[in-house]
Formats: C-alpha cells, sequence, structure tokens
C-alpha cells in the first residue's frame, strides 16, 4: 500500500489525539537513479515543479509505516497536545512499542506495554491447538487438544482475566493458575463468587452441577506447560488493565469504509476521509 493511517486513541476516553497518514507516492520514485545521470535536465525540471507540491512523508516499506507514525505521534505529544503517553496497548509483535521506547521522551517516565486481551487470547488458543504430549504407554502416540477445548479455555482466560482487572500481577496469575484444575474437575480452589459455575450452585440453592467435565487428565497434562507461560506474573503485568485494541481496529474500519483498501485513494481522499 502507498497509503497508511496510524492514530492514537486514549484508554479513558476513547478519544483520538492525534493521527498521522504516511504516503509513499510512486510518482515520486519514477525517476530512477540510471535515468536521472541520463536526464539530468528533464529531471530538474520535474522536480522544480514537484517538490513544492509533493506530498511524500514516508520513506521505506508498508510494514514500517506504523512504527513510523507511532513514532511521530509519540514525539510530539507534548508539545503538540500537552500530554505524556505512558502506557502503550499492543499486539505482541508490535514493533511499534520499541520504536516509542527509543526515544525516551518522559525523562524518568518509561512507556508501559500493556497486552491487547483479545490479541493474547487468540494466541492462547493457537498454541493450545498445536501443542502435543507423547502418552506415557506409547511414546509414538501423540495426544493434541480438541479446538472446541481450546476455545473453552482461551475464553474463561479472558473472562478470569477481567474480573481481576486492576489487581496486583500477583492477583491475576494466582486466579489464572486454578483454572485447569476447574477444567479438569477440581473445584475445591474455585473462588466462590467469580467464575466458577459449580461454585456458584454450590453456594445457592440450586442444584449443584456435577464435578465432572470434558477434559481429561492427558488434556490437561498436554496444555499446563503452555498454558502456564501466560499465566506468569511477569506475563500478566501487562494484562493488569484488560484492556484491548477494539477501538482502534472500529476506527480504522469506518476509515477504510470510507476509502476502500481494493480502489485506488489519492492522498487528499485519504485526508479528507480521516478528518
Amino acid at each position: 500500500s502507498n497509503l497508511g493511517f496510524g492514530s492514537a486513541i486514549s484508554v479513558l476516553t476513547k478519544k483520538v489525539p492525534d493521527y498521522e497518514l504516511n504516503r509513499i507516492y510512486e510518482k515520486c520514485n519514477r525517476w530512477s537513479a540510471k535515468r536521472r545521470e541520463e536526464h539530468p535536465d528533464e529531471y530538474q525540471k520535474w522536480y522544480d515543479s514537484h517538490k513544492a507540491n509533493c506530498k511524500v512523508n514516508h520513506t521505506g516499506s508498508s510494514q514500517s509505516m506504523e512504527p513510523a507514525a507511532a513514532k511521530l505521534i509519540w514525539s510530539r505529544s507534548v508539545e503538540k497536545r500537552k500530554l505524556c503517553y505512558t502506557t502503550f496497548i499492543g499486539d505482541g509483535d508490535s514493533k511499534s512499542f520499541q520504536q516509542v521506547c527509543d526515544l525516551n521522551l518522559y525523562n524518568d517516565t518509561p512507556v508501559r506495554k500493556e497486552e491487547c486481551l483479545a490479541h493474547v487470547s487468540k494466541r492462547l488458543k493457537k498454541t493450545l491447538c498445536t501443542v502435543k504430549k507423547n502418552t506415557k504407554n506409547h511414546a509414538y502416540i501423540q495426544h493434541k487438544l480438541a479446538e472446541p477445548k481450546a476455545t473453552y479455555i482461551s475464553s474463561n482466560y479472558s473472562t478470569a482475566i477481567l474480573q481481576h482487572k486492576g489487581q496486583s500481577p500477583a492477583a491475576i496469575a494466582e486466579g489464572l493458575n486454578i483454572f485447569l484444575s476447574h477444567a479438569s474437575g477440581t473445584h475445591e480452589h474455585c473462588p466462590t463468587n467469580t467464575w466458577c459455575q459449580w461454585r456458584q450452585t454450590c453456594t445457592s440453592s440450586k442444584q449443584p452441577l456435577t464435578a465432572q467435565t470434558n477434559f481429561t487428565q492427558l488434556d490437561i497434562d498436554t496444555t499446563k506447560e503452555a498454558f502456564h507461560t501466560y499465566a506468569t506474573e511477569e506475563f500478566c503485568s501487562h494484562l493488569t488493565l484488560g484492556m484491548t485494541q477494539n477501538a482502534n481496529e472500529s476506527l480504522h474500519n469506518i476509515i477504510w469504509n470510507f476509502c476502500p483498501k481494493a480502489k485506488y485513494i489519492s492522498p487528499q481522499s485519504l485526508a479528507i476521509s480521516t478528518a
């Protein structure tokens, strides 16, 4: 793509304090180095008429647009908006966060990375669907968790994070590490006032649910190691807000509805659509 859009959205208000448009324009690159050498007079004539109206503000690949936009938005946050953007919500492989950290804008106040809960949940499900374990009796037979069970674990993982929202990383990790015993049908450690439906019915006048689940011990053994990598105290320190990038995705969806990516869009059209 020759055009890109990046925005900063407030975690608290969902308002957009700043945004940036990236432009790579093909016509600006039509003069190759060879042609410039062969026709220097023609090139200089074209360049003199073009440079005053040139809209290009990005050099590099399309993949580098997002980090470049984030760097510009953060670098002018104090001067333009009188704000310090101290929390960065992004997916795990976001290159933009490192670009922002390298700026070291706010002296002794570092920019903190908060993971997008939706992306973490998807990554957990993908991990659980791919992990395999050799059975004890037949080492050549590998056990793999069924997708519905992986979906169950990842969705309840998100629920547990949201119900511990705002608590310490240690409290979040403790709540998550109870979950596998819950899935295997052991509820003695489950809290009575949160996500465990079996415990909730036991403390009410309703008939208690059966302690049996569809998870076998082999299912638990297969997923235990992979699950615990998503439930460490260090990992949970990036999930204390329980936030997602949904607001950002929603904004981008609105803009690209005005400017479909499948059609040619001029820089002026994108600028009008984002204004």
